[in-house]
């Protein structure tokens, strides 16, 4: 039950930092807004937390034996956060280029 609970907390952070650094901005530039700012550790973070949040949501008391503890994480705990933070950062170059498309100039700047 903590675990599903966890994974409750984790998928509602992750759609909240979505719905403010990636959804929002893509609305702004829709709209025509004269700026917008994209976060890098927003969007890099959106992913690992809807993933993990939907692994302990589905998987409840057997999540730790996937993911092993906060001591002594398993192997395939860190491939499914390295996997997550890659995923992060596809999103953010895919965010900035939407963002470019639309007409805003963020000067080479992360």
């Amino acid at each position: 039950m903590k675990e599903r609970l966890l994974g409750v907390v984790l998928l509602v952070c992750g759609g909240g930092l979505g719905y403010l650094c990636v959804y929002e901005p893509l609305e702004s530039a829709r709209s025509e807004a004269p700026s917008v700012s994209v976060t890098l550790k927003g969007a890099i973070l959106t992913p690992p937390l809807v993933l993990i949040g939907l692994l302990y949501l589905a998987l409840g008391s057997r999540a730790t034996e996937v993911m092993g503890t906060r001591e002594k994480p398993t192997p395939a705990a860190y491939a499914i956060v390295l996997g997550a933070m890659v995923l992060g950062f596809g999103l953010y170059f895919w965010l900035r280029s939407a963002l470019e498309a639309h007409g805003y100039d963020f000067g080479g700047r992360f």
